[in-house]
């Protein structure tokens, strides 16, 4: 099992779902990984997959008191207020 040669070395780094780590040899990452991966890390890439590729999210903070004065129905709506 290794890592692919693009993993980053920092455990900080936002990691690209096609570099991760999966349990079979790196020859098979093309051929085997959905079949090796858990269902909701398959799910969680499409789902990035199908988002529009120009918007990214990072990290979004919000305190209590904001939260119930906004009250966002979404969290479109969070990121966008």
């Amino acid at each position: 099992m290794a890592l692919h040669k693009d993993f980053p070395q920092s455990p900080h780094a936002i990691l690209d779902p096609a570099l991760r780590w999966f349990p079979a040899d790196e020859a098979l990452r093309e051929t085997s990984m959905d079949k090796l991966m858990p269902p909701l890390a398959i799910e969680v890439d499409r789902a990035n997959e199908k988002k529009d590729a120009d918007v990214k999210y990072g990290f979004v903070y919000v305190d209590e008191e904001s939260f119930e004065k906004y009250k966002p129905a979404s969290f479109r709506q969070l990121v966008d207020t």
